[in-house]
């Protein structure tokens, strides 16, 4: 089996188990997000980020503009 059928057939029996009323508010809220043009807005890859800073592990406070690091930032979403 392939990948692409593998995770297919998760999220079919995954669907099976989310309530149908859930369901339909996951799946309204895709068709909006879709229909917002969303990601039509969202960056690509290699695209430059517009500049931010968020803390540290230890509350410093991280500049994607800032000229300390050779390095591209990572972000990580949770």
């Amino acid at each position: 089996m392939s990948l692409s059928a593998e995770l297919r057939a998760f999220y079919d029996r995954r669907q099976e188990q989310i309530p149908a009323d859930v369901r339909e508010i996951m799946n309204r809220a895709g068709r909006e997000l879709a229909a917002s043009g969303q990601v039509d807005r969202a960056l690509t890859v290699g695209a430059h980020a517009p500049g931010f800073s968020l803390p540290s592990a230890t509350a410093r406070p991280v500049t994607t503009t800032a000229p300390t690091s050779t390095r591209p930032a990572r972000t990580i979403r949770r």
